[in-house]
């Protein structure tokens, strides 16, 4: 496993617009087709500005992120908080610090920051080392 300790940023920050394509091929793939997803009208009426990106969709991208910098480690935990919602089209920036690590664990702590500043979503993934 590469070597981390408690308040290291595990790669740069990422930067990621999500479009109504990728929006569209994940509702396919998940079969998690909520309209306020997809239709602009229902997201409206909903109370959104436009469509919403599924959060799951980000997280999985911010996830993968982290399969490049540990290739032979595994996920043991994941859990997520969804405090804003992230609009299809918006600029994303994702962090990734670590909040703990020994011999066999690495957590990271994930934020999605949306384009006011706000955090959308909060992330704490914990790896092992496959064979570690």
């Amino acid at each position: 496993m590469v070597a981390f300790t408690r308040g290291d940023y595990v790669c740069e920050n990422e930067s990621v617009i999500i479009s109504a394509n990728d929006v569209k091929k994940y509702a396919e793939t998940s079969n998690d087709f909520n309209a306020i997803h997809l239709d602009f009208q229902s997201a409206v009426e909903a109370g959104f500005e436009r469509e919403i990106v599924h959060g799951m969709l980000v997280m999985g991208i911010a996830e993968s992120r982290l399969s490049v910098v540990f290739p032979t480690s595994f996920v043991v935990s994941y859990e997520t908080k969804f405090l804003h919602p992230v609009l299809v089209g918006e600029l994303l920036t994702i962090s990734y610090v670590v909040i703990d690590e020994d011999l066999d664990f690495i957590t990271i702590k994930i934020e999605v920051t949306i384009e006011n500043g706000k955090i959308a979503i909060i992330g704490v993934i914990q790896f092992t080392n496959v064979g570690g």
